[in-house]
């Protein structure tokens, strides 16, 4: 997993959130999932249910 401020390059692979995803998805929300063994992630701003809350 690849947390950064900035625009990653495209051959990075795997889960990735970067400035790209948080100005299209805002804060995102990130759970352990024991059963799979791996972070489920999930956008503050879902596409299409909010779009009062990004000006774009």
């Amino acid at each position: 997993m690849l947390i950064a401020r900035f625009s990653v390059p495209s051959w990075c692979t795997g889960d990735v959130i970067d400035a790209d995803n948080l100005a299209t998805g805002g804060m995102h929300w990130l759970r352990w999932d024991a059963t799979q063994g791996a972070f489920e992630i999930v956008t503050a701003i879902p596409p299409g249910h909010r779009p009062w809350r990004i000006a774009r």
